[in-house]
This record gives structure tokens, C-alpha cells and sequence, in this order.
């Protein structure tokens, strides 16, 4: 009766192991979106690389080297957060705002309407590659790539988050 009972705690052990490490395997988000109602979005690297994708080629201005950047485009993921675009930004849309941030809590900051190819034509992108490889553990797996900036600063490695926000009114 004591093996039985031994052997039935074995089991039991073996199988809160075995769903604790399915837990553990499973991945967290590599991206959350937030809009401005509260909607959330969340990306896995591996449901980005299926969206439509966009390459920049950009100088690196720490050593000059040349560095080709793929990955979506930020105002692509911040429309699935509901984010408005186009005409139905003007008036108080004009006020909305972007934070990128990254794991390390490093936050950069850019108007909506920088986002926006109805305003601005830019390139801003979520990179999950240079140069053809998957980004090193120090810059992703995600990094924000702002080609236009001539410095680097709102340039988000580790990017983990991306919240829409509303400036308020005086």
C-alpha cells in the first residue's frame, strides 16, 4: 500500500512538472500596441515576420558601416490598435503621440502624425533583422528603426511596448 500510494505522488508530481514546463516554453508576447481606447495588441516575432514586410537601408553612425534593417511598419501595427490615420487625425488628433519603449525602460517619444504617410513620408519600422539575421540578444529580438532621424537617440533596441497617447488640452 505504501508503493501505491508513493507511486500515485510520482505521478502526480510528473504531471504538475510536465504543465509547469509547457507553461514555462510557452513565449510571451515580443510586442504589446496599445491605442487610445485601451485596445491592446500583442505580436509574437513570429506572427510579424507573416505581416507585411519593409526593408531600410541605413549608415550606422556609431562605426559608418552600412546596415540593411527588415521588418513592419509602425503605423501598420499601431492601426491595429485602432490608431486613427489620414484625415481623421486632424483637430484633435494632432495631439496624439507615441511612446516606444523599450525593456530596459528606455521610452522615445514621436508625434502621430510623424507616423503617418498622410503627413510624412517615412520608414519607421519594427526591425527583427539586420543584414539579413535575426537581431543579437543586446538590440532585440525587436528594435524601432527611425531612418529619417540623422542621430540614432529615438532609435528603440529591446522595443517591448508602444503606447498611443493623447496630450491634453490646455
Amino acid at each position: 500500500m505504501i508503493t501505491t500510494i508513493g507511486k500515485k505522488a510520482s505521478w502526480g508530481f510528473c504531471c504538475v512538472l510536465l504543465a509547469a514546463l509547457a507553461v514555462a516554453q510557452e513565449k510571451p508576447p515580443a510586442l504589446t500596441v496599445e491605442g487610445l481606447n485601451g485596445k491592446t495588441v500583442s505580436f509574437s516575432v513570429e506572427q510579424l515576420k507573416k505581416m507585411p514586410r519593409e526593408t531600410v537601408s541605413v549608415t550606422n553612425p556609431h562605426d559608418q558601416a552600412s546596415q540593411r534593417y527588415e521588418g513592419v511598419r509602425l503605423s501598420l501595427l499601431l492601426a491595429q490598435a485602432g490608431a486613427p490615420s489620414g484625415k481623421a487625425m486632424e483637430g484633435a488628433g494632432m495631439r496624439d503621440y507615441v511612446e516606444a519603449i523599450g525593456s530596459d525602460k528606455y521610452i522615445a517619444v514621436f508625434a502621430l502624425a510623424e507616423l503617418d504617410s498622410f503627413f510624412q513620408d517615412n520608414h519607421v519600422i519594427v526591425a527583427d533583422t539586420v543584414d539579413g539575421k535575426p537581431l543579437d540578444a543586446v538590440q532585440g529580438p525587436l528594435k524601432l528603426i527611425v531612418p529619417q532621424d540623422h542621430h540614432p537617440s529615438r532609435w528603440v533596441r529591446m522595443l517591448v511596448g508602444v503606447k498611443l497617447r493623447q496630450a491634453p488640452k490646455e
